[in-house]
């Protein structure tokens, strides 16, 4: 950035001032376009800056599969790289990991609370917190979040950010 200006400071001592203009609107096209190459920011917020999901259901062979009745899980992400949420009965939280420009996304360890709930639902909360450990890819489709556990099967969220604002 100190180069730049250093560049500008020599060239307005004989330029004109509509050089000047078009000079101006170069560089300034110029930072915008380095910033944005440069954003370290998580692939999930970039794409949608949507971080509140709502558990949906899972595609398994086929089929898919809505959770438990008057059961609710969902996930949300953070800009660090953490995310968490409830399975149903506990809550959980952990990091995950992205790769710029590409789908794939790595969901590291699962700490989550003990609580006992009712047998169907603790059933459903441990094959959605194992399907999450084996994330592989994620994929948007609309307001719709596919996590991908395995090449075909995937867990399916859907976008509830608007219901929550930040404190």
């Amino acid at each position: 950035m100190l180069f730049l200006a250093l560049i500008l400071t020599v060239l307005m001592k004989n330029i004109t001032m509509n050089k000047l203009i078009k000079l101006t609107v170069v560089l300034s096209l110029l930072v915008v376009t380095i910033g944005c190459n440069s954003s370290n920011k998580k692939n999930i917020k970039a794409s949608t800056n949507k971080l509140h999901w709502a558990y949906i259901g899972k595609l398994v062979k086929g089929e898919f599969i809505k959770p438990v009745k008057n059961s609710y899980l969902d996930l949300h992400f953070n800009s660090e790289g953490n995310f968490g949420g409830s399975g149903g009965c506990n809550t959980y939280s952990g990091k995950f990991t992205e790769h710029k420009n590409s789908m794939k996304i790595v969901i590291g360890e699962i700490g989550s609370t003990m609580a006992m709930c009712v047998d169907n639902v603790m059933k459903q909360e441990d094959v959605y917190l194992s399907s999450l450990k084996k994330v592989i890819k994620k994929e948007f489709k609309g307001n719709k979040l596919h996590l991908y556990f395995s090449e075909n099967d995937y867990l399916v969220f859907i976008d509830i950010s608007d219901q929550f604002k930040p404190m």
